[in-house]
């Protein structure tokens, strides 16, 4: 029995959940506006009680950003700990499968499923924590900063050591989208003599696949490899903020 119908964005590149095939998947507390993306129809489908838990994959936010827009529990395992048993390819040095959840005991159930393993409980003891107050330096919603504030604040009473640093990468942002559009032409490019639709492949084929970007995308996993040795956690927001466009009021409804 199929209890009602999501979508996604197309091949999966989008931080909202719309596509050429039909309506888009609206927020289940405000159908209004977005659930995020790229795994917004899975978060939705979880937030709106049509699942209690759902499967998404993860490479830049697509599980934690719909996750966090429909109040879940968004998790992203350690890229390589799940086996994609040859699934739909797309940022491959990144993505891995992963749960959206109402709570954090249900995405711990499907993430041991998903990476074959058991994870033993164990007691949280003093963290020394990284807090990213405006990563690279860019702004931040005035709401959102006030609540990852507060989180630090509350961690910080908890008796945990927050560190107010930033990421040890410059110019993060600027790396990773033209190495995602690449990834996806590489996988895709056969697909663009169909006229229907191909968005990402086509800002693939303009992205750039200058040298330097290639060797800067490789030294990003190693400067966060010794940061994180340093630290046992890191706060970061999943989004600094996110316009919601008009929606045709009544014409979009969350697909039920």
């Amino acid at each position: 029995m199929m209890p009602g119908k999501t979508h996604i964005p197309e091949f999966c590149q989008c931080a909202t959940s719309d596509n050429l095939l039909g309506r888009e998947t609206g927020n289940p507390w405000d159908p209004s506006r977005t659930p995020g993306g790229s795994s917004g129809g899975a978060a939705a489908s979880v937030g709106a009680g049509l699942a209690t838990i759902a499967l998404g994959s993860d490479g830049g936010g697509s599980i934690r950003i719909p996750s966090a827009f429909s109040g879940l529990v968004g998790f992203k395992p350690t890229t390589g700990s799940c086996a994609d048993e040859r699934g739909f390819r797309a940022m491959t040095d990144f993505v891995t499968a992963g749960p959206p959840a109402w709570t954090v005991d249900d995405a711990r159930i499907m993430t041991e499923i998903l990476a074959e393993t058991t994870f033993e409980r164990t007691t949280v003891r003093h963290r020394r924590i990284a807090f990213f107050r405006r990563p690279d330096g860019r702004p931040v919603d005035p709401a959102v900063a006030r609540t990852i504030e507060t989180v630090a604040g509350i961690l910080s009473d908890l008796g945990h050591e927050v560190v107010e640093t930033d990421i040890p990468i410059r110019g993060w942002n600027e790396i990773f989208g033209p190495l995602v559009l690449d990834d996806g032409l590489r996988e895709r490019a056969h697909l663009l003599d169909d006229p229907e639709l191909l968005t990402p492949l086509r800002a693939g084929e303009s992205a750039s696949r200058d040298a330097a970007d290639q060797r800067r995308g490789r030294r990003c996993p190693r400067a966060l490899d010794g940061f994180l040795l340093r630290m046992d956690d890191f706060l970061h927001r999943c989004r600094q903020g996110h316009r919601h466009p008009e929606r045709y009021r009544g014409r979009r409804p969350l697909l039920l």
